[in-house]
């Protein structure tokens, strides 16, 4: 069920039947939501009471299991549970009984051989049962509460109709009984008009109050839900040699609920959200079945796995870093969450807007950068032809034309498209990585064609030792690369050379920094990186040279 976060829900008509006689209804206000990027938000409402008892409001929630929390001075139960609101037709299922529910009609069939050809009566009412009836108990919660799960899934609850014809047939008040037409044999109908209104059934949220110490008490209401996120953007113009101009763009897209003057708030950060994947018991459209099963699915895939596909909302910078004399701390917050508020907005479910951030201007230097990947697998041995096919990019000899430059703003750049121009002209667009303020990021633009390349690598003649490890033979080796560049530009260029590889550096020429990554921690050989800056003269040629040495899996 969608969201519905004030009461104020276009279109709804309460029916007094909507409450018991001992319930007073109540109007929520969603005071702010703050927007992640993965379709997360984190929603803030209040109520106000003036004395104990039972209040209604027809906005339940359907939040992210264990976010949902009722906070007050009052002493409050929340009870989520069902009553009958009239609805337009329009909003309804559209059946014939919907539209002409105690009216009287004349249906006139459309096919030969059906007598009579037409039949008048009343449409009777329609019958409005009561949903979860029929609970499906075949579900296993493993050995704990949050259930180590084995693969075995529980298959979700069958769902209970409301109306047990299915809206096939149409039941009509005749004088000599009641007739169940088939609504595929009408032809149209005559009738004294048409309903506006259906009732249905509809979740309600009932506060009982039992206690207040001071009136009014305000009640708030808290809770992670979906349906509501934002994408930033970044538009840099080069205005300049040494000069750039960089605004930061949001577009919000509401597709949780209607809501009027409410602050909205833009996060940044990496949020440790377990439970993203599962919707509270609390949901009307929830129960015991299909909460385990989401816990189940959210377990069977590995922690790892759902936060890379669900809660990640930022990459992180490997660019040059002069962040470690910063002194940067998120907003009155004591985690790197950052929340961005963009002031006060009415939406509709469906409404996007766009707008911009923030604009800074700052300083950027051009730079040529030349990625060489790393040409063996973690044993030492070549990549295989159907490697490079199944990820080309990874295995990419690329040139770029990049920029780098400092965070202008006062808070982090988050992960986000960026888009480069220079005079009103498109020069390349590209991604953004988590950016401190006062960071140093390196951006690139667009391939470097006129900077020539070439890497070669081959193994140096010797003796071929074999080496011993866990139970496991290889081959100890020594490689020897070659890498040529040339600068075919009418002026100079700074040059970033960056070579990656598996192994023992044993030499390399100009004196590059060696840096060891991470991902050959398990490997028997070492995952380095090789950088080397260096200026280019217009026509200049420079050879580097390097060796390693590898071990081989025999």
């Amino acid at each position: 069920m969608k969201i519905r976060g004030m009461i104020l829900i276009a279109g709804i008509f309460l029916a007094p039947s909507l409450f018991a006689q001992d319930e007073t209804p109540l109007e929520s206000k969603i005071e702010s939501i703050g927007l992640f990027k993965n379709g997360l938000g984190y929603v803030k409402e209040t109520v106000s009471v003036q004395t104990p008892g039972k209040y209604v409001i027809s906005n339940v929630p359907e939040p992210v299991h264990g976010t949902f929390w009722i906070e007050s001075e009052a002493e409050i139960v929340a009870k989520v549970t069902s009553r009958l609101a009239k609805v337009p037709v329009k909003d309804s299922i559209r059946t014939f009984q919907d539209l002409f529910a105690g009216r009287k009609v004349t249906v006139f069939f459309g096919k030969e051989g059906i007598p009579p050809q037409s039949l008048k009566g009343t449409i009777c009412p329609q019958e409005i049962l009561k949903t979860g009836g029929t609970w499906s108990h075949d579900y296993d919660t493993g050995n704990n509460y949050y259930g180590y799960y084995n693969s075995y899934r529980p298959s979700q609850p069958p769902a209970v109709d409301t109306n047990p014809l299915g809206g096939r047939f149409l039941k009509v008040k005749t004088d000599t009984g009641t007739t169940y037409l088939d609504s595929s044999l009408i032809a149209y109908i005559e009738s004294d008009g048409e309903n506006e209104t259906t009732e249905l059934l509809k979740p309600v949220l009932v506060f009982d109050v039992k206690k207040i110490t001071s009136a009014p008490a305000v009640i708030s209401i808290s809770y992670l839900t979906r349906g509501i996120a934002w994408a930033p953007s970044y538009k840099i113009e080069l205005t300049g040699t040494d000069a750039l101009k960089i605004t930061q763009k949001a577009i919000v897209k509401n597709e949780f609920a209607k809501f009027a003057d409410t602050e909205l708030n833009l996060i940044s950060g990496f949020p440790n959200v377990k439970f993203a994947y599962v919707t509270s018991p609390l949901s009307p459209r929830t129960n015991w079945a299909s909460f385990f099963q989401q816990l189940n699915r959210r377990t069977y895939g590995g922690d790892h796995q759902i936060m890379s596909n669900v809660v990640s909302q930022q990459a992180i910078s490997r660019g040059p870093s002069d962040s470690d004399d910063l002194d940067f701390s998120p907003e009155g917050d004591t985690a790197d969450i950052y929340y961005n508020s963009i002031g006060r907005f009415t939406m509709e479910e469906g409404d996007a807007i766009a707008l911009d951030v923030a604009s800074e201007k700052t300083s950027y230097g051009e730079l040529v950068e030349w990625i060489i990947p790393n040409n063996r697998n973690p044993d030492g041995r070549q990549v295989q032809e159907y490697e490079i096919h199944q990820n080309p990019e990874k295995y990419e000899q690329a040139t770029w034309d990049a920029m780098k430059f400092k965070n202008p703003f006062k808070f982090p750049m988050t992960t986000a498209s960026a888009m480069i121009s220079s005079s009103g002209k498109f020069l390349g667009e590209t991604v953004s990585t988590w950016v401190n303020p006062g960071q140093e990021t390196v951006l690139q633009i667009t391939k470097a064609l006129s900077i020539s390349t070439n890497a070669t690598e081959c193994e140096v003649e010797g003796k071929r030792e074999i080496v011993s490890l866990g139970g496991h033979n290889f081959r100890k080796g020594l490689a020897e690369g070659v890498l040529t560049v040339k600068n075919h530009r009418k002026k100079n260029v700074s040059l970033q050379v960056k070579k990656c590889f598996s192994g023992n550096l044993k030499s390399a020429e100009e004196n590059p920094k060696c840096e060891l990554r991470g991902e050959g921690i398990y490997s028997v050989n070492k995952s380095n990186e090789l950088i080397w800056d260096l200026e280019l003269k217009p026509g200049e040629e420079k050879t580097l040279k390097y060796q390693y040495e590898v071990l081989v899996s025999n």
